[in-house]
């Protein structure tokens, strides 16, 4: 059978063409599909249809001139046997139903096997390749082959068949010899939802494995700049923790507990497209600190999913690299249809989200210093030096809240974006550009600005065997910032004014030596961090099928990210009475890292009894360059030179080089048995440049099987009252070789100044002692789900209960420069300890309403906090330490079943003792000591979340749309008022730290006999060990647990009627906030980030138009 679908997409005539559109025709015994496709041409309609319908028709003589394309289809099909119905600029053709039988002839046909073809397809009327036919509750079983069409023999005719595809409804029709063009509706239903694995796709219905998807519509209702920030309280088991509320700033990410000892090998895989992406790359302006996100660069509206996958079964055909999971991210493509152009824009603010912490105003800030004098027995300073100045030289009466001054006002938000897209069978294409800018809250300069493109193009044969795909990404960013945070809490509130008079920065000069006597925080606007990255990824997919079940398939992909960042200190910044004898300098960094990757891989489908076969067999290559290049340059005398190298003075320069290979063999084997028993096979044997001869290549696999008992029959009667029941069990065995490159040589680098040299020579020493040794860390993953679904699947649950158990663990440690370690030195070892990581995972979706003009659905997920234990340790065990603390014989507690992550031991807090004013702690026998002491390990504060989830609402009324969507974690956080930012309350240190939170002066200690809570304020040093231990105590750990708005969305859209008058298809306005309101007894600025001193993700509000033309 061959299907033909015709359509002519020419699209100034798609565009313009209408029902009037004039036809004009002449021809003489030409074929219909001749006729056809001249009408196509002329009115802009497409025609679908069968070439099976087509054969043995009578050829067609006529002659019309501008006539409607009404009267030429009823010319045209005039005496064929041929009906058609016309449904918008589409015309469906299909063979005229043939007389009815009488009903012996009917049972007679119901018992006679046929052979049964037809059509199917997608909702755009394209050909639907891969589609399920198979006979329900009887034998026979096929696949659609590239045209869409299908054959089945020996069929009863008259039973029913059932097609079926990922992201489709299922649908039902009554076999017979020739069946009229089936068109797949999209399903709505999360168990169809279409999910992204490696090369492949999947849905909850028939997935052995454990993937959370989040797509293009939630990521489009959130105004975020980073597109992990819309997976937060998104993804059971996921927790992504900024660091920063400034624009790129690096974030954390953690799926389902630490794997390994060693924190900084746990980040987990992000594949872009199918290449290798960094999460956090070196962009600061010191010589490998500072990180940036890199996927801040990536533009959340090119973004069609994100798919996290989590267990053995969905990682570990990742091999090496999926240990820790992977996420992956898959951009835009085009699809087949009239050209459309969608347009979108919106603006907005940006606010402090931080709490305003509550300080001490100028009466009780001097009060408090005074107070600190007496406490140390000292008389108050009358000649102005360095540490007393707030006292000698500025004004007593003078009151500033800092917080309101330097904590800034709005930073404004704007976007816009524009794309092109549609195509026809044979050619679709996706194009678009995205302008982001947005202003610092802070004053000065500071701003974020990028432009964005995205274009993808895919290209099929006529024949459909031969399929090319092009998909690239390229953003350019421009960003300058700073973060007067600290500096709002910090300064004293009787500190200076920031201007002269005359509008000059004002430094308050010491009257008797002229030098300043504070550092003017303003001045830190002259030295403003710049930065300007460019990021391109490209995505080639190139494939043919030999014949319906075999294919060949080859992706190459690269990847390119260079950063350059630059931080001036300049005279503008500095004291101007020490201009005669400092000089400006500026630093920059030049951060270039490019990935290239090949797979091809060969995969044949076919089905096999009662079930269909899905193999896959390929490789992977890939190579990582990337360098880093740091230059200081110093000596400038003026401003105006900075960024003239040729007029330094002197300079200091380093540069980091990094190569990576990787190389590894993959296989996957899927059985699918009648959508009741999948089977599913995976195997990798990967190779790592990190690892050192004889130990580079390492072998991974997992084996997953789900079974769909709501599709037994007998279980059907059982449970009637369970409308989907799947359960499913993984288990494999996943690699990490997230290592530093080249530990198994001996590494040498440049000493830093002002030692880096000896009469004039550059002098080196080791930065990495050589261990050829060491070698593959693994995880062995094993996981238990359920998936429930009730009320026709209008209410789906799923619990998800897992275990990791990694062992072989990769540390670096450091050595004495006796060893060959230097200050730079470490060796890389294998640490002979097994530990594990548990957890449980719960997800609901449910419909709670739907009628014909209101809609409301519910989705939710929560993660019950993941358990991690040390199993075992080796005899002679040499790795990271474990310490919970001495017995009362002053004997190791051992560590074996206790946690090893998100466990620290602390002192057991005991007060202010009355008579002293100090800190009290219990020592190692529990008592209460006065003299200082205390038991570190006394007590272990849990910091790993208790529980996290989200909850997601959408109510749908007419064009009305409310989405909101509630983030909440239990959990246990630092108590700023023990922070170690507050260490020495009473004392003003010369880089202006002098105010406290008004909490520690209400309840402190001032005479004996008190009963406080905070310790006595002191002028100097002396109590700052009484202080770090109480920092180091259970009184530093409050309850941080939080409930936080995190996304409200309110959109109307227009209905079409009045639209399609203005040419236009779509139009909608909406109303857009990001992290508006937080719930919370915690007291500190933030419970997310719980750094008081650092800007919190900003709260954002934007409002904008969607048009579609």
């Amino acid at each position: 059978m061959k299907l033909t679908i015709l359509i002519i997409t020419v699209f100034l005539l798609q565009v313009s063409a209408s029902t009037n559109a004039q036809i004009t025709l002449k021809e003489t015994n030409a074929p219909l599909q001749k006729l056809l496709k001249s009408i196509s041409i002329q009115s802009g309609y497409d025609f679908v249809y069968s070439s099976l319908d087509f054969k043995n028709l009578k050829p067609v003589t006529i002659e019309l001139d501008n006539v409607t394309i009404e009267n030429a289809l009823k010319v045209a099909f005039e005496g064929q046997p041929l009906v058609y119905e016309v449904k918008d600029k589409t015309v469906m053709v299909k063979r005229k139903e043939k007389n009815e039988s009488s009903i012996v002839d009917r049972i007679t046909q119901y018992f006679t096997a046929i052979g049964v073809r037809g059509v199917i397809l997608d909702e755009k009327l394209s050909p639907l390749s891969g589609a399920n036919v198979r006979v329900k509750n009887g034998k026979g079983t096929t696949l659609t082959d590239f045209r869409g069409e299908f054959y089945l023999k020996n069929v009863a005719e008259g039973a029913i068949l059932e097609v079926t595809f990922i992201g489709y409804k299922k649908v039902e029709i009554i076999a017979k010899e020739y069946i009229a063009p089936v068109r797949m509706e999209l399903s709505d239903n999360k168990l169809d939802e279409v999910q992204v694995m490696f090369s492949g796709t999947t849905s909850r219905r028939t997935s052995t494995s454990n993937i959370t998807t989040v797509k293009a519509e939630e990521i489009a209702k959130q105004p975020i700049d980073n597109p992990l920030f819309a997976l937060q309280g998104r993804v059971p088991g996921l927790i992504i923790t900024p660091t920063s509320g400034i624009p790129g700033a690096p974030v954390k990410l953690q799926i389902r507990g630490q794997n390994s000892l060693s924190g900084e090998y746990t980040q987990p895989l992000i594949v872009i497209d199918g290449i290798p992406f960094s999460n956090n790359i070196p962009g600061g302006t010191s010589f490998g600190t500072a990180n940036l996100s890199a996927l801040r660069f990536i533009n959340p509206s090119d973004i069609a999913s994100i798919d996290v996958l989590k267990d053995a079964d969905a990682t570990a055909i990742y091999g090496s690299r999926g240990a820790n999971g992977v996420i992956l991210i898959t951009t835009k493509k085009g699809n087949v249809g009239a050209t459309k152009v969608d347009v979108n824009m919106f603006t907005g603010i940006s606010q402090r989200s931080n709490k305003k912490l509550p300080l001490l105003n100028t009466q009780q800030y001097l009060q408090m210093r005074k107070e600190a004098f007496k406490n140390d027995g000292l008389t108050l300073p009358t000649a102005p030096e360095p540490g007393n100045y707030d006292l000698t030289v500025w004004d007593q009466n003078r009151y500033t809240d800092w917080q309101n001054e330097l904590g800034g006002g709005n930073g404004q938000f704007t976007s816009v974006q524009v794309s092109l897209s549609g195509g026809t069978q044979t050619l679709q294409y996706t194009l678009g550009g995205t302008y982001n800018g947005q202003t610092s809250m802070f004053l000065g300069s500071a701003k974020d600005q990028s432009g964005s493109g995205h274009f993808s193009l895919t290209g099929v044969s006529p024949n459909e065997k031969f399929r090319a795909s092009l998909t690239a990404n390229y953003t350019s960013n421009s960003s300058s910032s700073t973060d007067l945070t600290s500096a709002g809490i910090f300064l004293p509130p009787n500190a200076p004014m920031i201007y002269k008079p005359n509008g000059e920065l004002n430094w308050e000069p010491n009257p008797l030596s002229g030098f300043a006597t504070w550092t003017n925080p303003y001045a830190s606007l002259s030295n403003i961090i710049s930065s300007n990255t460019n990021t391109i990824t490209t995505s080639a997919d190139i494939s043919y099928r030999f014949s319906p079940s075999i294919q060949f398939k080859s992706t190459l992909g690269f990847s390119l990210l260079q950063l350059k960042s630059y931080q001036p200190q300049s005279l503008a910044s500095m004291d101007p009475a020490t201009l005669s004898f400092m000089t400006a300098q500026a630093t920059r960094n030049n951060n270039s890292s490019s990935s290239w990757s090949v797979e091809p891989q060969l995969s044949y489908n076919n089905h096999i009894g009662k079930g269909r076969l899905d193999a896959i067999l390929g490789m992977s290559l890939q190579y990582n360059e990337s360098e880093l290049q740091y230059l200081n340059a110093n000596g400038y005398t003026s401003d105006l030179s900075l960024k003239d190298l040729s007029l330094a003075r002197n300079y200091y320069s380093a540069n980091n080089n990094n190569e990576y290979k990787y190389a590894g063999l993959f296989s996957r084997l899927t059985y699918n048995w009648t959508d009741k028993y999948i089977l599913n096979l995976n195997f990798r044997r990967d190779g790592s440049s990190r690892f050192g001869p004889g130990y580079q290549f390492g072998n991974f696999g997992s084996v997953g099987a789900a079974w769909v008992f709501t599709n037994e029959l007998e279980m059907q009667k059982l449970f009637p009252w369970i409308s989907f029941g799947k359960l499913r069990f993984s288990y494999g065995v996943t690699g990490n070789d997230n290592i530093k490159d080249y530990g198994y040589v001996e590494l040498w680098g440049a000493i830093s100044p002002p030692f880096g040299r000896y009469q004039d020579i550059a002098t080196i020493q080791s930065s990495g002692a050589a261990n050829p040794d060491y070698h593959w860390e693994s995880t062995r993953k094993a996981e238990l789900a359920l998936d429930l679904g009730f009320f026709k699947d209008r209410l789906l649950l799923t619990a998800s209960f897992f275990r990791n158990r990694s062992g072989d663990q990769l540390g670096s440690f450091s050595l004495p420069a006796t060893a060959g370690g230097g200050s730079l030195g470490g060796i890389i070892l294998n640490q002979d300890a097994k530990i594990q990581n548990s957890g449980a995972e719960f997800t609901l979706v449910a419909k709670v309403a739907t009628t014909k003009d209101f809609g409301w659905s519910i989705l939710g997920n929560i993660s019950l906090a993941t358990k991690n234990k040390l199993l075992s340790l080796a005899d002679g065990y040499q790795g990271y330490p474990f310490i919970y603390g001495y017995d009362q014989n002053g004997k190791e507690i051992s560590p074996i079943g206790k946690p090893f992550s998100g466990i620290i031991p602390v002192a057991e807090f005991r007060g202010v003792d009355p008579s002293t004013g100090l800190y009290l702690f219990a020592d190692d026998h529990g008592n209460t000591n006065t003299d200082g002491f205390a038991n570190r390990y006394a007590r272990q504060i849990t910091t790993r979340p208790d529980f996290t989830g989200g909850v997601s609402n959408q109510f749908i009324y007419k064009g009305f749309t409310l989405d909101i969507f509630t983030q909440f974690t239990k959990q246990m956080g630092r108590n700023y008022l023990f922070s170690t930012s507050f260490l020495s309350p009473g004392l003003l240190l010369d880089n202006g730290i002098g105010n406290i939170p008004l909490s520690i002066f209400d309840q402190r200690w001032v005479q004996q006999g008190d009963n406080a809570v905070f310790a006595k304020f002191t002028s100097g040093f002396g109590n700052v060990s009484n202080w770090i231990m109480a920092s180091q105590s259970d009184a530093a750990w409050v309850d941080a647990s939080f409930l936080r708005i995190k996304n409200v969305s309110l959109s109307y859209a227009l209905p079409a009627p009045p639209l399609k008058k203005l040419h236009i298809q779509t139009l909608r306005f909406y109303l857009q906030g990001q992290n508006l309101l937080t719930f919370t007894k915690y007291k500190g600025a933030d419970p997310e980030t719980q750094d008081p001193l650092t800007l919190a993700p900003p709260r954002v509000v934007t409002a904008g138009i969607s048009i579609g033309l």
